[in-house]
This record gives C-alpha cells, sequence and structure tokens, in this order.
C-alpha cells in the first residue's frame, strides 16, 4: 500500500526486492501555492514540475512488503533504476535543472541496494531523447544512450556509449551511424549489444 504516485518499478535479480519511482502524495483537498525552484518549471503533460512532483526511488522488501525510501533530493528528480546482474547496486538517472548548467544533463549514480545507502556519481551525459541503462552480463559495463547539448535538441539523435563500472570511461558505439538508437540490450554472454534504429518513422533491430 502506497502513499505516492506509482511511476515504474524494477525487480532485483533474485526477486526479493523491488525498487521502485514514485511521486510525492498530491493533497486534492488544499489547493496551494505552486512553489518555482528551478528555471524548467513547466513540462507538456506533466503540467508544473514541482519538488512534489520529482520522482525518487523506493525499495520494496517482497516478503514483508515493507518500503524504505533509497534517494531523497528534494531538488533531484530521480528514475530509471537498474539493478547489477548481482543485486547488489542499483544504477539510475538523476535530474537537476536549478542552474542553467544542469539543462539538459543526466547524471548517471550507482548505490546500494539498501536502504540508507549514499549515492555517488558514475559520470553525466546530455540528456538524450529516450535514456535507457542496462548492465553488461558480469556487472563490469553500463550501457547508456548519449544526447546532445540543448542547443542542437531539434536535431539530436541518441547514441549509443558504454561506460565501465570501475573507471567510469565511456566509448561510443554509434558515433558513425547517422540514425538514432533506443533500448540497448546485452546479449547473454556479454559480446554484443542488440537495440533498435530509427529510420524515418520506421524502428528495426541491429
Amino acid at each position: 500500500h502506497l502513499k505516492g504516485e506509482l511511476v515504474s518499478y524494477e525487480w532485483s535479480p533474485d526477486g526479493r526486492q523491488a525498487v521502485l519511482v514514485m511521486r510525492g502524495e498530491i493533497d486534492g483537498d488544499k489547493p496551494r501555492p505552486l512553489v518555482i525552484d528551478a528555471l524548467q518549471f513547466k513540462a507538456d503533460r506533466d503540467g508544473y514540475l514541482t519538488a512534489q512532483w520529482r520522482s525518487h526511488l523506493y525499495l520494496l522488501d517482497v516478503s514483508s512488503g515493507k518500503v524504505q525510501p533509497l534517494t531523497a533530493d528534494p531538488a533531484r528528480a530521480d528514475s530509471l533504476p537498474a539493478f547489477s546482474p548481482d543485486g547488489r547496486q542499483i544504477a539510475y538517472v538523476s535530474n537537476r535543472n536549478d542552474t542553467e548548467s544542469q539543462l539538459g544533463v543526466d547524471e548517471l549514480n550507482l548505490i546500494a541496494a539498501t536502504a540508507g545507502s549514499t549515492p555517488h556519481l558514475l559520470l553525466s551525459t546530455w540528456s538524450p531523447n529516450h535514456q535507457h541503462l542496462a548492465w553488461s552480463p558480469d556487472g563490469t559495463q553500463l550501457a547508456f544512450l548519449r544526447g546532445s547539448e540543448p542547443r542542437f535538441n531539434a536535431y539530436m539523435m541518441d547514441e549509443l556509449a558504454l561506460a565501465e563500472i570501475a573507471t567510469a570511461r565511456v566509448r561510443v558505439l554509434t558515433h558513425q551511424l547517422d540514425r538514432a538508437v533506443l533500448s540497448p540490450a546485452f546479449s547473454s554472454d556479454g559480446k554484443s549489444i542488440q537495440f533498435a534504429v530509427e529510420d524515418d518513422g520506421y524502428q528495426y533491430p541491429a
């Protein structure tokens, strides 16, 4: 039983936990003034982007039903969690937009899958159209999508990139491809990555 708005969730590999992406509970009985504390304060479909709108991560223990907060910085919106193959870590996207330099930037964070843990920044990248995180089967690499700086937003084509967990070293794999990609997924042996390519209104697997 949850009091907030459930946005999405991801199961841990062993099925004993789930990480929930939730927004704050909305009090519909008492209209309150909107507090604007960010440069980007409104969006299509979502409306006003108040602190209550920003999503955070919570850990659900399946056997007991207990839910505990994992991230709670009110200045950030946390989303797109992905468990590492061993279930010990969660990679996720964190965004804040209270300064101009933070607009259009995804921060990819890692946090232990235990309530009370402190996240640490793996890397920052330009926000793509459709971010997606995927761990390699051995847990040493993280696939993600890279966009372009905001002034090129109308021409942005998401690129597939790999980050080494230990060093944060990044390799861009589709820089020579003049099409946007989405939904990367590692093969079971970790030697290749499957993804979709957008091409003139169509998509095809590659």
